[in-house]
């Protein structure tokens, strides 16, 4: 298991992450040159039709674009919701201490249906990842065309991932018997 803690030394940065559509060969710290990745917001507007025949114009105010290398991007901005905070962690080798924790039952041994090891758990690991940084959006890259939910995994992960847990967090309001 992992456990998550907030770095006890600084404050944690705000960052904007990128998903770029290239590997890079290195790991480990960079100088980081905020002149050579400044993605601009498109200026164009993209069509979408809410029937077969009408048309309407709507801004593409969560694309971006920019070059990298030589290569023009295309890139496309996933806010998350408000109630939610993404962050940028690094795994330690620090682990926290659980208490081995046994439950007591008044099942007899000698029952068919009783096991004895099923009650024994097994004391679990929980390493610590530190974090080092928050982000409210997330930035996906393509290189012809901005991506979308239907083609990048990326994207489609994101949504789904934050669907299930909305989902999950959800609750049914009763209905009183005036509303039935």
């Amino acid at each position: 298991m992992l456990a998550i803690q907030s770095s006890s030394t600084t404050k944690p940065k705000t960052l904007q992450p990128n998903i770029l559509p290239c590997q890079i060969h290195h790991s480990g710290p960079i100088s980081i040159a905020e002149r050579y990745w400044n993605p601009q917001p498109n200026n164009t507007t993209t069509a979408t039709s809410s029937s077969a025949q009408s048309q309407s114009q709507s801004p593409a105010s969560n694309e971006v674009t920019q070059h990298f290398r030589g290569r023009k991007l295309h890139g496309k901005t996933i806010n998350l919701p408000s109630s939610y905070t993404g962050i940028v962690a690094q795994k330690t080798t620090r682990q926290i201490q659980t208490p081995h924790q046994t439950s007591s039952t008044n099942i007899p041994a000698n029952d068919a249906g009783y096991d004895e090891e099923e009650e024994q758990s097994l004391p679990t690991e929980t390493f610590i990842l530190e974090q080092q940084a928050t982000f409210n959006s997330i930035t996906t890259w393509d290189h012809e065309k901005a991506p979308s939910s239907e083609e990048d995994v990326y994207i489609r992960g994101i949504e789904e991932w934050i669907g299930f847990a909305e989902s999950i967090h959800a609750y049914d309001i009763p209905k009183t018997a005036a509303e039935s």
